[in-house]
């Protein structure tokens, strides 16, 4: 039992590791985004995105689906299959 514990406590330090490395991440690139060159008044605050701002995302993620689709496919059929399938098979032959 301890050891099982020693496992979960192990397994949720990693995590949080992780997290909070991901976190500060994007917290230090979010402050510049903020900063108006040579302005202290607090501009950023007044842009305002309009539609045509956002075109040249759509039309990149429009472009790239075709590519990123059979990848990301692919790579939920393996999820699936390690997954999924082991917990199917073992419900199905020991019966619950």
């Amino acid at each position: 039992m301890k050891k099982l514990f020693k496992g979960i406590n192990e397994k949720l330090r990693r995590r949080m590791l992780t997290m909070g490395i991901a976190m500060m991440a994007m917290m230090c690139c979010a402050f510049p985004a903020f900063a108006a060159e040579g302005d202290t008044t607090g501009a950023a605050a007044d842009f305002v995105l309009s539609s045509s701002d956002l075109d040249p995302v759509l039309n990149s993620i429009k472009a790239n689906v075709k590519v990123v689709l059979p990848v990301m496919l692919v790579v939920l059929s393996i999820f699936l299959v390690i997954g999924v399938v082991p917990r199917f098979l073992k419900k199905a032959t020991h019966g619950g």
